[in-house]
């Protein structure tokens, strides 16, 4: 007959039993806010890709009307409001994507208070504002957070989502630029358009998904931390 008050494995004390069956730490609203973060995210993905393949079939038009004189604005008037609904999805995306950061953050500073992160905590919301720095400053960020909570090495997937998201940055204000000229001159060139506008897809589609991978692995990181045995 085992003895009530002594613990042995087979009799543990009762915050065992809690520790296995739920994480201490684990923050849900961060886990669900994650979920909220990635579709803000595929909304003004497709905002951006409808802008970007509009933008070559409009210019297209354009040129189709210089030669014969008939004008079909349609493909114009969905470039023109895509372009109006990237302003407010831009501000949506920042403001959810930053908090969840925020949320992340404390948590990875909870389970290991002495990681040294590159970044202070401001940069989570200045990170993607300041001209310059925005080019690396939020992947150091989210780099951080993960490694903070997590034994393994980077996934190849934050460095893809980087990357493709730089490449789509580069491939949106050349394309705006483009557009821009040609409308100021009058001389149209839906070829290079066209292209940029296939390119700028094609980031923004591989962004998406290695976002999304990489918020499932800082989730991960942070799950698999605080089911970890306490020590001490």
């Amino acid at each position: 007959m085992s003895n009530p008050g002594h613990f042995s494995p087979d009799n543990p004390p009762p915050d065992v039993y809690a520790r296995a069956c739920t994480p201490v730490g684990f923050d849900r609203p961060a886990s669900g806010l994650a979920v909220a973060t990635f579709v803000v995210a595929c909304v003004l993905g497709l905002l951006m890709i409808v802008s970007n393949l509009s933008a070559g079939a409009a210019i297209a038009d354009l040129e189709t009307a210089t030669r014969t004189g008939v004008y079909d604005d349609t493909w114009a008037t969905v470039y023109d409001g895509t372009a109006l609904a990237l302003l407010p999805g831009i501000i949506v995306v920042w403001v959810v994507t930053c908090i969840w950061l925020g949320q992340v953050r404390r948590h990875a500073k909870s389970i290991n208070p002495v990681y040294p992160h590159a970044r202070r905590v401001g940069w989570v919301w200045a990170g993607w504002l300041v001209p310059i720095v925005n080019l690396w400053f939020p992947f150091q960020v989210v780099r951080d957070i993960y490694a903070a909570a997590s034994r393994f090495l980077m996934p190849s997937a934050m460095r893809w989502w980087w990357g493709l998201w730089l490449v789509m940055l580069f491939a949106n204000r050349v394309l705006d630029s483009m557009m821009s000229s040609q409308l100021d001159s009058l001389d149209f060139d839906s070829g290079p358009v066209v292209v940029l506008g296939v390119i700028a897809t094609t980031a923004t589609l591989g962004a998406l998904v290695a976002w999304g991978l990489t918020m499932r692995h800082v989730v991960n990181a942070l799950d698999r931390a605080d089911r970890a045995p306490t020590v001490g």
